[in-house]
């Protein structure tokens, strides 16, 4: 009978040799009836099912290391069995298969946990194989609790391709011959070459200005009929420049007027008599370097009554849209003195 049920368990076994679940149960069985060559071949069978059945859970290797224990006390090697019963009780603690003996069971709840740790050695060096030691996955050394464990090996991609068990003294390290060819992890795939920098296009965009303020002009006292043109003229100017701005620089032309708050402007004419206005127009061109918020340049045109504006001036803009702009120059009359003017503009860039 026991070479027969030797070959039926080999037969079986080979149907199902990567499911431990039912390995373990034909080693109980064998047991149970006392063929303890038998359900030795069926626990080894089991063992190679740990190896292509994937990743140990642990239910089925705390029912493992039960009938191993079980198998080795019936061996004479009451050793052996305390330590299975403990690794079955450190993975499952209440778990126990009920047609064993209370002798069993007992030497099971009092099998003592072997105190310290170890540290695995394989040979040779896995590489980037995966390790799992009584199902649990093992990042960085492969440092491990005192005792009996199941070790299983991976090939890289998450496939157990190696199991066996070892057991592991304390303080001590333990090898783990796997047959294994070492796996190197790949090298990094060559940086891609930075993408050529092309220089940018200048950036224009049309600007629209309406500025406000005030300039300050000193020159000849006039007088025309009843009216007098002051010799200092303080003016409120209405201004609208249209240009261009680029990172750079900033273009425009000037078109405008301003109302003489403390007199009128005396007009003189070779085909009428003279007389005085209560407002100047002006137009004129301005270009101007820029740098962050802040621009600098010169303006010049033309002003009726009848005079050349010359300016230089500094702007800086503020709150996104609204800016400020210092103004400081002259104006040339053909039969007036040189008039020294200052101004200070406020104004809005529209879109």
């Amino acid at each position: 009978m026991g070479p027969l049920w030797m070959f039926l368990v080999t037969a079986h076994a080979s149907a199902s040799s990567c499911d431990p679940n039912v390995s373990i149960q034909t080693a109980l069985e064998a047991l149970i009836e006392e063929r303890q060559d038998d359900a030795d071949v069926a626990l080894q069978q089991a063992l190679e099912g740990f190896q292509c059945s994937g990743v140990a859970d642990r239910q089925t290797l705390a029912r493992f290391w039960i009938v191993d224990g079980v198998l080795s006390e019936a061996s004479g090697d009451p050793q052996a069995a305390l330590d299975a019963f403990a690794a079955a009780r450190a993975l499952s603690p209440d778990l126990w298969l009920a047609p064993l003996s209370g002798k069993l069971r007992e030497m099971h709840q009092t099998a003592p946990a072997v105190e310290g740790s170890g540290a695995l050695l394989f040979e040779p060096a896995l590489g980037v194989r995966e390790v799992w030691v009584d199902g649990a996955q093992i990042v960085g050394p492969a440092q491990v609790s005192a005792g009996i464990h199941l070790v299983q090996v991976g090939d890289g991609a998450g496939q157990v391709v190696h199991a066996s068990t070892v057991f592991v003294s304390p303080g001590l390290s333990v090898r783990v011959p796997t047959g294994l060819a070492p796996i190197d992890a790949p090298p990094p795939p060559p940086a891609p070459p930075p993408p050529p920098v092309e220089p940018e296009a200048p950036s224009v965009r049309l600007v629209v200005q309406l500025m406000t303020g005030a300039d300050v002009a000193q020159g000849q006292a006039v007088e025309v009929g009843f009216a007098q043109e002051p010799e200092l003229r303080v003016a409120v100017p209405l201004e609208l420049t249209v240009g261009v701005r680029t990172e750079r620089f900033l273009g425009r032309l000037h078109a405008g007027t301003a109302w003489l708050t403390n007199g009128r402007y005396a007009v003189r004419s070779d085909f009428g008599d003279p007389f005085a206005v209560d407002w100047r127009v002006a137009a004129g061109v301005s270009g101007a370097v820029t740098t962050g918020t802040v621009h600098v340049g010169g303006l010049g045109g033309l002003q009726w009554p009848g005079r050349i504006t010359l300016r230089g001036l500094v702007g800086t803009v503020q709150f996104e849209r609204l800016f400020a702009e210092l103004r400081g120059g002259v104006n040339l009359a053909t039969d007036r003195p040189v008039e020294p003017v200052a101004g200070l503009f406020v104004g809005i860039e529209l879109d």
